[in-house]
């Protein structure tokens, strides 16, 4: 393994670790954002989500203007209605389980019993649509909607940096309002809370950081496939090999700090 391999993962270690510590003290949970809006239309930490958003946007064009990472990252895709149907699922599947596949993790590292039966949930759900998922692929392809755009600026014809120009300074006077009334802050139970719109700050931070030193942002989800496929295959290694979602190569790509 090459020393650039290496800062990569040691680099995504730490990313990940300041992430982690960042969620965990302010509770961030975007499954949670959305339950506070339909259960009990609560908005606020909906608004740090927007906040995360504003400073993401001109940070990700800044690293594409320099050429230095390809967007659309690798793994992106046309959309389809069952990006609609599984984001309703998971949705439920969320607010049951008291977090996100995020919070769920942070949960679990808090000493959380509940986060441990998600956390299995989870992977027992990731590896039942590595079973299901050629089928789920004609689904998706049936259900494909009439358009090949995967960003936003491709779907109007703009430039992105135009996009990004238009979209930001509107954002910024809405939250420069919220600020200004108050309902960007939390009223903190515990010693050492940290108010969302810092986690949200710093989540954009270590975001930009991940596309510059692995090229895409970061993820989770696919981990716990993944996990499920390392458990599986010592157990039952046929049927590990019978499953084609295991067996296939996601993207290729090359890093931007270089290897293969």
């Amino acid at each position: 393994m090459s020393s650039i391999h290496l800062s990569m993962i040691a680099g995504g270690f730490l990313l990940g670790a300041l992430a982690g510590f960042l969620m965990h003290r302010s509770d961030y949970c975007v499954a949670g954002m959305f339950r506070d809006l339909f259960l009990f239309r609560a908005t606020r930490m909906l608004k740090t989500l927007l906040l995360l958003i504003t400073v993401s946007l001109p940070l990700f064009e800044l690293i594409r203007l320099t050429g230095f990472v390809s967007v659309p990252f690798p793994f992106f895709g046309p959309p389809s209605l069952t990006n609609l149907l599984g984001g309703f699922l998971f949705g439920i599947g969320m607010v049951l389980a008291g977090g996100c596949v995020v919070g769920t993790l942070y949960r679990l590292g808090a000493g959380s019993f509940p986060g441990l039966l998600a956390f299995l949930g989870l992977v027992a759900g990731s590896m039942l649509f590595a079973c299901l998922y050629p089928q789920w692929t004609h689904v998706s392809r049936a259900l494909a909607l009439p358009t090949k755009a995967v960003t936003l600026p491709q779907l109007l014809g703009l430039p992105p940096w135009l996009f990004v120009s238009l979209l930001v300074p509107v954002l910024i006077v809405l939250i420069w309002r919220w600020f200004r009334d108050g309902s960007m802050y939390r009223t903190g139970v515990v010693d050492g809370y940290l108010q969302p719109w810092q986690a949200a700050l710093g989540l954009a931070l270590i975001g930009a950081a991940s596309v510059v030193l692995v090229g895409m942002p970061m993820g989770i989800t696919t981990s716990y496939s993944k996990f499920g496929a390392m458990l599986l295959e010592p157990l039952a290694s046929e049927y590990y090999a019978s499953i084609n979602y295991f067996q296939l190569v996601p993207l290729r790509y090359t890093p931007p700090l270089g290897g293969a």
